[in-house]
């Protein structure tokens, strides 16, 4: 059933706010197919409890519409993105949580879909990339996003090492693109125009940033041309 609420600002104001709630992330996109329309996904937490919640509000004339709420995990981390590259953005969310085959709580990232009727539709809920990841981020290439994630170092020769990761959805899942070990501890990922993104990284004492570009071989393997970018030197 879809709930309304009404918003004294109309249509051009934001999503309402919910009394004893904290708004944690707010995104925007086009999540539902055939619309036109721009929806908004939010997640907040429930102040008495920590509880996360998620909803995503279509306007209307006289308010919001709620297409789609739930999701009660431990989120960290959301995101949209044409992941699916069906022409519609996915919800992309990090949450700490158990699986089948990891009792363990852990990162994990699941990918919703918004269905009007259904709500908020998983399409894939890893168990895990590659390696233990850290962080996530969307990169908007021809056809939708592929994924970029800092992942946790599992071997002795790489000690000093984090990892990334490019990941592409094979239509049930995500496979990997590219990987490689980055010399130091990794802070942030940051996306480009160009489907490339920026390494920010401490290493030896400072920050040494590496810029990343995509370059396509005759095969269409995914490579990456570096630049390195002196921020701060050691003290």
């Amino acid at each position: 059933m879809i709930a309304i609420v009404l918003s004294d600002g109309g249509a051009d104001a934001a999503p309402p706010h919910v009394d004893g709630e904290a708004v944690a992330r707010v995104v925007t996109g086009h999540f539902v197919a055939g619309s036109t329309d721009t929806q908004t996904v939010v997640w907040s937490r429930r102040r008495r409890d920590g509880l996360c919640l998620l909803r995503c509000y279509a306007p209307t004339n006289h308010g919001w519409t709620v297409l789609a709420s739930g999701v009660h995990g431990k989120i960290v981390d959301l995101q949209a993105g044409d992941i699916e590259r069906r022409g519609v953005d996915d919800v992309v969310l990090g949450l700490v949580q158990r699986s089948k085959l990891d009792i363990v709580p852990r990162l994990r990232l699941y990918v919703y879909a918004v269905d009007t009727r259904l709500g908020f539709v998983p399409k894939w809920r890893g168990s895990g990339l590659s390696r233990p990841h850290r962080s996530f981020i969307l990169l908007r290439t021809h056809g939708g996003c592929d994924l970029a994630a800092v992942e946790r170092n599992t071997l002795p020769e790489y000690s000093k090492y984090d990892w990334l990761g490019v990941y592409r959805w094979n239509g049930f899942g995500v496979r990997r693109l590219w990987e490689s070990p980055v010399r130091g501890h990794i802070l942030a990922l940051v996306a480009n125009t160009d489907g490339g993104f920026r390494v920010n990284r401490v290493v030896g004492g400072g920050r040494s940033d590496i810029v990343l570009s995509p370059v396509y071989g005759a095969g269409g393997q995914l490579d990456y041309t570096s630049r390195q970018i002196h921020v701060n030197k050691s003290q």
